[in-house]
This record gives structure tokens, sequence and C-alpha cells, in this order.
């Protein structure tokens, strides 16, 4: 098979990167030939997880966020928890995605959002910094965070962490005043900050539109026609100079800046389940992604900034390769792009492994 033959060849040659405390943990793998999982699997030894690598090719491979004393036991109960690192994913499936949003449009903007929750959240108002973020080799980012302050979360506390993310139960009415609303100061800590900087930079926003555009975007706002639009520009303005000026907006736009505004541009993605679960499994960072054929790559912060999935998750060689192509479909990896029709289609190496690795293709 094309696939798991490259994957081979790649786990015999490369370097994977150990997990902390790697003895520890537990490990599952799914395979190319069939669609169960084999876990509850453990190694004494780095060498025998790249020898298990090497001989077996998994399609996935995924180790447990927790830690445990028995790690190779089959009943959870068995294993004897000791902790686990705090891992966010963040997804493509769980983000409202623009209609007919391309790969490589997707991928920028999970990245965007990965890049709020570090900076926002995990590093400004939780001082977070023995972390790690990991591409997932597919559709998303995990942030791995090992400060030992959360080794012993529960999933009540984890969840509490992710409530915090996403603004769930966070009250805008304490935030801004019940009565006489006021906007945050953009210095406060935490989420009053984090409003203030949200209405502030959409007061910005609107400001520095031209008549035509100011007025068609203020009347989306539910019950805002043109003189409202003009009203709400006026009261912007003051608002820009006086924080409590937001009173002196109409009722129907306040309700905007609360909601839409304040807390939705402000919250950020996470996927509770994930972070709560203590029991976890996640892709083992240099490992391949058995849907993408992509590394599954670790990077420092520094090295997120400037990461380009499409470029640095690649690890297979521009040798060129015939496909049959199985349907019709586009691409873009490194230098290469096309848009193939059905029929044995000519593509470097790495372009076929994404390409079989999705299902468009098969070896010719």
């Amino acid at each position: 098979m094309f696939l798991q033959k490259k994957f081979k060849e790649y786990y015999s040659r490369a370097e994977i990167g150990m997990p902390r405390r790697f003895t520890r943990r537990e490990y599952g793998f799914m395979f190319f030939e069939r669609q169960m999982m084999l876990r509850h699997i453990s190694f004494s030894s780095s060498q025998k997880l790249r020898n298990f690598l090497t001989e077996k090719a998994p399609a996935h491979v995924f180790y447990s966020s927790a830690y445990y004393s028995k790690p190779y036991e089959k009943e959870m109960k068995d294993k004897e928890w000791l902790g686990a690192d705090l891992i966010f994913d963040l997804d493509a499936d769980h983000l409202a995605l623009p209609e007919n949003c391309t790969y490589e449009r997707m991928l920028g903007i999970v990245k965007n959002e990965t890049k709020k929750l570090l900076d926002d959240f995990l590093i400004r108002d939780f001082g977070f910094d023995d972390l790690e973020v990991v591409f997932s080799g597919s559709r998303g980012y995990h942030i791995h965070i090992y400060d030992r302050e959360v080794l012993e979360l529960g999933s009540r506390e984890r969840r509490e962490i992710v409530d915090y993310v996403t603004g769930n139960g966070v009250s805008i009415e304490l935030m801004l005043g019940k009565d006489n609303y006021a906007v945050p100061s953009v210095s406060e800590p935490g989420w009053y900050g984090r409003i203030g900087r949200a209405i502030g930079s959409y007061t910005d926003r609107i400001l520095s539109m031209d008549d035509e555009e100011r007025k068609k975007e203020l009347k989306n706002v539910k019950g805002v026609g043109d003189v409202r639009a003009e009203r709400i520009y006026e009261g912007l303005k003051r608002l820009k100079k006086e924080p409590r000026a937001v009173n002196a907006l109409p009722k129907e736009f306040i309700e905007h800046l609360k909601d839409r505004v304040a807390i939705e541009s402000s919250r950020g993605e996470a996927d509770e389940p994930v972070t709560s679960d203590i029991h976890r499994l996640i892709r083992l960072p240099t490992s391949l992604h058995g849907k993408t054929g992509f590394l599954v790559k670790p990077l420092t912060l520094e090295e997120f900034d400037d990461f380009d999935p499409l470029q640095d998750a690649v690890v297979f060689g521009d040798e060129k390769v015939s496909v049959n192509v199985l349907k019709p479909f586009s691409i873009r990896i490194k230098d290469f792009s096309c848009n193939a029709e059905e029929g044995i289609v000519e593509m470097p190496e790495y372009a076929a492994v994404f390409a079989c690795a999705r299902g468009f293709c098969a070896e010719e």
C-alpha cells in the first residue's frame, strides 16, 4: 500500500520526539488496514516505541495527556492516575467558517484563533509559561500546558478554565454596569480589559468608515435605520472620549455592543470535552497524520508565528509520482498547485501522499 510504505519510510529515518515522562503514558494507534484503535500500550524505552512505529507504520499515533503508575492496564481504574497535562484542541470543525472556505484559508483562520487563545488567555490571563503548540497534522492545533499547577486538576476545574476562555457565564451587566453603563479601561485585567479593547476596536473601525459604508454596517443591527445610524455615529464619537457616553446610544445598539461585540468578538475557542478529559489521548508530536500525511509538528511560540503548515509540515520529497485521480480536487502544497480531473496525474510525492490520504487519489 502506497501510504503505508511512505509512512514506514518516514518512521525508519525520523527522529521521534518523546513526550515528557513517556514511560508513564498510555499509547494508542490506528492502522491503515483496520479502523479499530489499539490502545493501553506502554513503552519502557524510546527505542521500543521507534521500533514499533517503524515495523507497524500506523496511520495515527496517540498518547495520553495523563500520567499513570500502570499505563498498560486495560481498565482506567487500574492504571492509577498520577496527573495530566492541560490540553486545548482548536479544530476547524468547531469554528464558524466562511462558505466555500478553502483548506488554505481554513488553516489561517484556525491559526488566528489559536494565537488569540495563547496570547489573550493562556499567557496574559493565566500566566502559563511551560507550554507547547503542536500543529495537529490536519485542521488545527493542540496546546499542551505542563505547568505543575495544572497537573492534578480534575475534570471540573478544567471545565471552569474552558468556561472562562469561552465567556460562558461572563456577566456583561456586571462589567458595563447595570444601569449606568461605562466601557471598562483597556488596561483592566481579565475580561474587563478584554471587553474594553473589543468595544474600543469596534468603535475605531466604525469611525474609520466613510458615510455610506458606515450606514450600511450599522443598519445590519436590528432596529437601526438611517436616523439611528447617524445618532450611533455621533454617540460613538463621544464614546471615544468618554467611557460613560455609552448611555447616549440607542438601547438596541447597546444590546448589540453587549452581545455581539463585547462577548462574541472577545471569547476564545476551546473544545471543552478535550480539555476537561483527564484521560485524553492526543496526537504524538513528530508522528504523521493518516488523513493528510503531514507532520504533527511541535512548535515553540517563536516558531508558531511564522509557521505555514503547507510548507513546514511537509516531510516527503518532490520526486514525481503518478496517481489515479478518483474525483476532481484542487490542491496547493509548497510550490505545487493543481486542479486535478479524473484520470492519471503526475505530481510530487508530498502532494500524492496528501491526495491519497484524503481519498482523492489512489496509487496507479
